[in-house]
């Protein structure tokens, strides 16, 4: 058999079997690419997700960090109990 041919067994069946094996083939094949482009774009949606939640996350730590810059550290907090008069309980001596 040159140039490609199909050796024929039993007539037109066996090609058509043949053609069927392979649209079918080509079929799975056109699948796996659909696919593939389909995983590209998830790729690139979660890639956005992902540069999107890092902004987020370092605004986050600046606002933490704000809050954490503002308040003042325990020992230089005083107490009000200390500065508060004691006031003589006149209602029940």
């Amino acid at each position: 058999m040159k140039g490609g041919a199909v050796k024929v067994d039993s007539g037109e069946g066996s090609i058509v079997d043949l053609t069927r094996t392979a649209n079918l083939a080509l079929d799975c094949v056109n699948a796996a690419i659909a696919a593939n482009s389909q995983l590209l774009q998830d790729w690139e949606m979660f890639r956005a997700r992902i540069k999107e939640n890092g902004k987020c996350l370092v605004t986050r730590k600046a606002v933490i960090q704000g809050f954490i810059d503002d308040v003042l550290p325990p020992q230089d907090v005083l107490d009000p109990m200390e500065r508060m008069e004691n006031i003589p309980d006149i209602d029940h001596a």
